[in-house]
């Protein structure tokens, strides 16, 4: 455990000086816990910190743990096991040398494989529950334990690991194909020593491209071009940024992003941050933003929504405070 800025743990590059442990398995993730509540510290769990927006000045009361090095990729009794901590992107590759189509929706999705169960996160018309098959989690009493994915009460952006004090360690996956031991090498290669917080860097990585090259792939599925055609138009890692900051409103039936273009917001700006000129639904961090800076648009949006339409849309990226 050190203290460390929160920012270099963030896809928002916002966040102060915290403790912060980085666990590398389950065993030392055990001690930490245990140390936190002998010492009655609070504990914020993330992954890459992809979908979070962190205090400027954090409070000495918390340790802020990341398992972004829980990195394990493993076949679990016929199906293929992923750690916490592996990028949620990596699904795609592993469709791409598994012939698994259904895994290509997470084509550059930032975030890992616990934050996407955690959030159920959804892309592309697909999401996470459609893909799971168990859930290995660490429970109140620091003990593993694991959960059937038709167990967890996954609906739109929800799970039950948001209604309870569960640390996600990992979860087997349904694929069509095994995955060869000579492809996991590979993969666990392709993600040695990368920094998957840094937008720019997690897109040069993940990019058909990159993955193209480093896996001697000959022919890529067109959906994976239309994916990264799409991200790419809206200028998705061209700063830090949570993506989508809202979840959408199906009841209203339209997405949030379009209501906030249609409300003229897009281009507002407070300090060093910004509602996407590209995406309605992205406030970005285009000069050295706080956390105040994100609160402010995202609440602005809000009552302009709520005044013309009745209802204040939920966010979808967790605010620490």
């Amino acid at each position: 455990m050190k203290n460390l800025f929160l920012s270099d743990f963030s896809t928002y590059r916002i966040g102060g000086v915290a403790k912060v442990a980085i666990p590398k398995s389950i065993f030392e993730l055990k001690k930490i816990i245990k140390y936190a509540k002998k010492n009655k510290l609070k504990t914020y769990i993330f992954g890459v910190g992809s979908n979070t927006l962190f205090p400027d000045d954090p409070s000495p009361d918390y340790i802020f743990i990341s398992l972004k090095n829980l990195i394990k990729i493993n076949n679990k009794r016929g199906k293929l096991f992923l750690s916490a901590g592996v990028p949620s992107a990596l699904l795609a590759v592993i469709g791409l040398l598994t012939d698994s189509e259904e895994l290509f929706f997470t084509h550059l999705l930032p975030g890992s494989i616990g934050g996407g169960i955690f959030m159920n996160a959804r892309c592309y018309n697909n999401e996470f529950c459609n893909i799971l098959d168990k859930i290995y989690y660490l429970d109140e009493n620091n003990k593993v334990n694991f959960i059937e994915q038709k167990n967890c009460s996954f609906a739109y952006k929800s799970s039950i690991f948001q209604h309870h004090k569960w640390i996600i360690l990992g979860a087997t996956f349904n694929l069509k194909n095994r995955l060869k031991l000579a492809d996991k090498v590979k993969l666990l290669l392709f993600l040695k020593s990368q920094d998957i917080s840094d937008l720019m860097n997690f897109y040069n990585h993940f990019c058909i491209k990159n993955i193209k090259n480093f896996f001697n792939i000959k022919k890529i599925p067109e959906i994976l071009y239309l994916i990264e055609k799409d991200r790419a138009s809206k200028h998705h890692f061209d700063y830090p940024s949570c993506g989508s900051v809202f979840k959408n409103n199906y009841d209203f039936g339209v997405p949030t992003g379009k209501i906030v273009d249609e409300l003229g917001l897009k281009g507002l700006t407070k300090g060093g941050a910004k509602v996407s000129d590209f995406h309605g639904n992205f406030i970005i961090n285009f000069d050295k933003a706080t956390q105040n800076d994100i609160i402010y648009l995202i609440e602005r949006i809000q009552e302009g929504i709520k005044n013309k339409y009745g209802f204040v849309p939920e966010p979808e990226v967790r605010i620490i405070k």
